[in-house]
């Protein structure tokens, strides 16, 4: 079994959705923050925030349940509390015994997982920013039929903030190894 923790609703979906899809039933999402601050891209009136977190809820159930994902959740943080943050984490990992860890790299979790990781003994990745060339990067090149369902997963993105939400880059996704 593998985690794959984002920060936000939809960056999973742009670096590591091929990568799940091969095989989604060794695959758990967690996503950390409520994410509702910022208007949708598509919307012409202001929401109110939980309308804007009920429509990422909605386009996450509907992209797991496409490329058939086992398990989706969302801790719900709109202020991050670094030592609970930690311990759901320690929590999560200890009762599901994960092989590999997917990250979104933002500067708090690459702060957190790395660290639970070494001391669970398990391999660890990060997605998202580019970071310097490294002998640790791990790419992926994905299968014609993954890059088009990769593709058809932008569609299913209601709740984007911006137009970078709907970019897939979807010929290759990379990873880079935690040591």
């Amino acid at each position: 079994m593998n985690l794959v923790i984002g920060w936000d609703s939809y960056s999973w979906v742009k670096h590591i959705s091929g990568l799940v899809s091969r095989s989604p039933k060794d695959y758990e999402l967690l996503i950390i923050t409520k994410d509702w601050e910022d208007q949708l891209l598509f919307c012409t009136s202001d929401l109110c925030q939980e309308a804007i977190y009920a429509q990422r809820k909605n386009d996450i159930f509907r992209i797991a349940k496409r490329i058939r994902l086992k398990k989706v959740s969302n801790l719900g943080y709109t202020y991050v509390e670094i030592e609970r943050l930690i311990a759901q984490i320690q929590l999560k990992c200890l009762f599901h015994k994960y092989n590999k860890i997917f990250y979104q790299n933002t500067l708090i979790l690459s702060g957190i997982i790395p660290n639970i990781a070494s001391s669970s003994s398990i391999k660890c990745y990060s997605f998202g920013k580019i970071i310097k060339e490294s002998v640790n990067k791990k790419v992926v090149n994905l299968t014609d039929n993954e890059v088009e369902r990769k593709l058809g997963l932008a569609k299913m993105i209601a709740g984007a903030k911006s137009y970078d939400d709907l970019r897939l880059y979807p010929v290759a996704e990379t990873f880079f190894r935690s040591v």
